[in-house]
């Protein structure tokens, strides 16, 4: 089963994900990224700007968008290969703005809300 997390940045959504992985094995998909990966990361996974070019022009990628200068991607074979799963949860952090690419594709949606505006 394919589960999306939606929500704004910073909104706690990996934070989530982290733990469900951790306390109940639940898979995460990685995000394909031009940017560094930061310290204790590893659900993402960063890769030069020439492959990240290279997997977009061979329609590997479901979806793009770019944040503060870098692109990131969401690899078309492991969302089809989580939806299609009947015996492991997958997990996908997702821009809340881009939900409606999954709207032929089996899915579980959780939007994860801020405790306030601040």
């Amino acid at each position: 089963m394919l589960c999306l997390f939606f929500g704004v940045s910073g909104v706690g959504k990996t934070t989530l994900m982290r733990e469900l992985h951790r306390n109940h094995a639940w898979k995460m998909i990685s995000t394909i990224m031009t940017r560094p990966l930061r310290s204790g990361e590893f659900e993402k996974t960063s890769v030069s700007e020439a492959e990240f070019q290279r997997i977009s022009s061979e329609n590997g990628f479901l979806c793009e968008n770019a944040l503060f200068g870098f692109k990131y991607g969401t690899l078309r074979t492991e969302v089809m290969l989580a939806s299609d799963s009947r015996d492991e949860i997958w997990m996908l952090d997702f821009p809340l703005s881009r939900r409606t690419i999954f709207d032929n594709i089996p899915h579980t949606s959780l939007i994860v809300m801020p405790s306030s505006r601040d």
